[in-house]
């Protein structure tokens, strides 16, 4: 992969692996491993705007992302998640409310290298929702993987309400008590393991903060196949193919 801006890239990935995190828990380290190439393929221009704080909430990360958008001229703005796709739901709302409230108050910083993105996450920031094109456009991600993101997440919100059905008899008040708990729909038995598994199917995409749809999993020239073989390239070309914890979890 030809890159303009290679020392400029290098010198970015060495300073992400020096934020001031802790390098020997296997979760942080991958996690981190997985933010570093999706920061590196925005400044690469793969990857329209990255995304901090949501997913790994983590303060020295965080502070390492804002300290180098600052020292390349970056532009980062402050906002609420994004959350393109909602359908009305036939889900009582004290449980739409509840499983969405981390969601809705929720906050990401999103940084970008060009004028145009950061004025139209601005835009989102003062109180718009982005289409699920939209922010498959901002997030460099196939808009038939968002969808089925958004699918995903329905479908755990129908399966949680089930299950917390089932442990409640359907009794609402017992429900709405179980739900105040810190953990209500870890699912206890194989039976409620199962009911979560056929709602959520997730399929990591390598090198890439991605989920990929169905369609994509099974089709080896797919949008998000193409995508992972682009961010692969990109980790060849600036580590001389010695990859750092090619790490594999949720988009962003």
């Amino acid at each position: 992969m030809k890159l303009d801006n290679k020392p400029r890239l290098r010198s970015a990935l060495r300073k992400l692996y020096a934020a001031k995190i802790d390098w020997s828990d296997s979760y942080v380290r991958g996690t981190a491993g997985q933010e570093a190439i999706d920061f590196i393929a925005m400044m690469a221009g793969l990857k329209p705007v990255y995304v901090s704080g949501r997913g790994f909430e983590h303060e020295g990360w965080h502070a390492a992302v804002l300290e180098l958008a600052a020292s390349n001229g970056l532009y980062v703005v402050a906002g609420p998640y994004w959350e393109a796709g909602r359908e009305p739901s036939d889900l009582p709302d004290w449980f739409v409310e509840k499983v969405r409230k981390g969601l809705d108050e929720g906050r990401a910083h999103y940084v970008t290298k060009a004028r145009a993105a950061a004025d139209e996450i601005k835009a989102l920031a003062d109180g718009g929702r982005p289409t699920i094109e939209q922010e498959a456009r901002l997030l460099g991600f196939p808009v038939c993987c968002v969808e089925a993101h958004y699918a995903t997440a329905a479908a755990f919100e129908s399966a949680a309400f089930e299950i917390l059905s089932r442990r409640a008899g359907g009794d609402e008040t017992e429900m709405k008590r179980l739900a105040e708990g810190p953990e209500p729909v870890v699912p206890e038995s194989d039976e409620e393991r199962a009911l979560l598994a056929m709602a959520v199917s997730v399929r990591p995409v390598h090198h890439t903060s991605l989920n990929m749809c169905e369609k994509c999993a099974a089709d080896p020239e797919s949008p998000a196949a193409k995508l992972s073989a682009a961010y692969g390239a990109l980790v060849d070309t600036l580590t001389g193919n010695r990859r750092r914890d090619p790490a594999r979890r949720r988009r962003g």
